[in-house]
């Protein structure tokens, strides 16, 4: 191969200014994007040459070995908890094959899906230890198939085949080189390909920076194109962003209330209970399907010792984010308002969500206690003991300090 073209140059310098970023970022996805990215818009230089396919499949090849690399030879234990939440999203698709569970739906349905594999006890401890209170597949286009079935296979062949046809329409009218379009080919390719290994498109910064690069090859097919293939072009552009709008609704209300909610949080914190009131029920009717808002509004009013109120919140809360600590919280609410058998069912679903967790076995723990079944607190108490610790910290020694000292006390106890 000869010496590199100029716009080759300028994939080179594009990808090392991505890489450089992702890297001081920590993004493993987006490092994976960059260089995938500069393979993919330079492999056609070679294509010219005497050897050109041994070539492409000699750079496919090493490619390969280092993505393999940074995937599995970086954070092994971050790379297997994302097998093991494909191997319990593959479940559900398995189930839903067809229509898919709904759009938005994956963080509820993942979440019961692990806590029924962990009910059902045949996991390892190694997948306990990597278990999450996850909302994502780590895989945008993998959960969009989940949500939306066959359809959803149908709308991403459609779109990539369109995203496609837009790079060679604009590529069209500039076969020289041109660093801005350049920069909007590696950028919209590096974001779709990290898409693959990472959520990206419920994060609003990377929504706005793909739009413009689209924006930007939209622009230039223009002078390529007809006036109805623009036309198109814009419409899907205006599709993409509709979507991604839509999907991101629940955090664009947040960032517009968040002046109002860290004042409310405010007032919270320093005693002013009843004026934090006020302002939480004059946001419920924009804010009633953000989960942080109801846990939030919660615990406000349990801090009042409204626990009805605030049970109600957080069964709300649950449609939309069923994680361990929600399950925890309402379960004490449910203590406190006596009703035992369903605290209890609030502690054992949380345990079954995220079984590394210690909190809310203590908190099942505690409530055997309270209620005098001593054969089910020492046999919760020994898990305590016995459990594998995930992230070791002072919270966690406390907790199996007081347990291995309740423990004690119950032997005691027992003695005739």
């Amino acid at each position: 191969m000869g010496s590199p073209t100029s716009t080759t140059k300028q994939y080179a310098i594009i990808a090392c200014i991505g890489i450089i970023v992702s890297i001081l970022l920590g993004s493993r996805s987006f490092v994976i994007g960059f260089i995938c990215s500069f393979f993919v818009l330079t492999v056609d230089d070679i294509k010219y040459s005497k050897y050109a396919l041994r070539k492409r499949w000699s750079a496919a090849l090493l490619l390969i070995i280092f993505l393999l690399f940074i995937v599995f030879g970086i954070k092994s234990d971050s790379s297997l908890g994302r097998l093991f939440i494909y191997k319990i999203s593959f479940h559900i698709l398995k189930d839903h094959w067809l229509t898919g569970i709904g759009i938005g739906q994956y963080p509820i349905v993942y979440k019961n899906y692990q806590a029924a594999y962990f009910e059902a006890g045949t996991y390892t401890i190694k997948e306990l230890l990597l278990s999450d209170n996850n909302r994502f597949a780590f895989n945008d286009y993998f959960q969009f198939i989940i949500e939306t079935g066959i359809i959803g296979i149908a709308i991403l062949t459609f779109t990539f085949f369109h995203l496609y046809k837009l790079h060679l329409s604009s590529k069209q009218q500039y076969k020289g080189s041109n660093f801005l379009l350049a920069s909007a080919y590696s950028t919209a390719i590096a974001i779709l390909i990290a898409a693959f290994f990472t959520h990206i498109f419920d994060r609003l910064p990377i929504i706005i920076v793909f739009i413009v690069n689209i924006a930007i090859q939209v622009f230039y097919a223009w002078q390529s194109e007809s006036l109805k293939n623009v036309l198109r072009y814009s419409v899907y552009l205006i599709c993409i962003v509709a979507g991604c709008l839509t999907l991101n609704l629940t955090q664009i209300k947040r960032i517009m209330n968040k002046h109002e909610l860290d004042e409310l949080s405010l007032l919270t914190n320093i005693g002013y209970l009843r004026e934090a009131e006020k302002g939480y029920k004059h946001l419920y009717p924009s804010m009633k399907k953000d989960p942080l808002y109801l846990f939030n509004y919660a615990t406000l009013l349990a801090n009042k010792s409204d626990y009805v109120s605030a049970s109600r919140l957080l069964e709300q809360a649950l449609t939309f984010d069923n994680n361990s600590f929600n399950y925890t919280t309402l379960g004490d609410y449910y203590l406190n308002l006596h009703q035992n058998q369903k605290a209890e069912y609030c502690y054992k679903r949380a345990i079954n969500t995220t079984p590394n967790r210690l909190l809310p076995r203590y908190q099942l723990f505690s409530y055997y206690l309270k209620t005098g079944n001593l054969v089910l607190a020492q046999k919760t108490g020994q898990e305590i003991l016995n459990l594998p610790v995930k992230i070791p910290s002072s919270k966690v020694n406390d907790i199996r300090s007081n347990t291995q000292k309740q423990l004690s006390e119950i032997s005691t106890t027992e003695k005739p």
